[in-house]
């Protein structure tokens, strides 16, 4: 993974016992859609009674999260985008063609992807508790 093992969290066997190489972390795809989340969350603000994000302060925390969740996303569309080819079709009352898009995709079974990650998870208020820094 490229990862320097000297930097990388570890589930303590003292609480886990999980052995001595049980590592930290979570599948990118959750991540992800956690950052599309935290923008859908920003663009309704209103809706989802969250303070607008002041533009003037690029530093805030909120600022720096929604930045840090455009770059993620645009890491993964830029790396693992569908190059699957758009068509356009003549639509009525259109002066122009329209895109099509309903194209061909290969999706993986993400119910599986989620059940597999749940059966696999620790339990958060152990975690919360236990990985805090002292």
């Amino acid at each position: 993974m490229g990862k320097d093992p000297s930097n990388v969290s570890k589930y303590e066997d003292k609480h886990w016992g999980f052995g001595n190489d049980a590592y930290v972390g979570d599948l990118d795809v959750f991540h992800q859609l956690h950052c599309l989340n935290t923008l859908r969350h920003y663009a309704y603000a209103e809706y989802y009674n969250i303070t607008a994000l002041d533009a003037s302060d690029e530093n805030s925390p909120m600022a720096l999260h929604l930045n840090h969740c455009v770059d993620i996303l645009l890491q993964e569309i830029t790396c693992s985008g569908n190059v699957g080819f758009i068509t356009s079709n003549w639509v009525e009352n259109q002066r122009y063609p329209q895109p099509d898009m309903s194209i061909y995709r290969k999706c993986i079974a993400f119910e599986n992807v989620v059940a597999w990650r749940n059966a696999h998870s620790v339990d958060t208020d152990k975690y919360e508790k236990v990985m805090a820094e002292p």
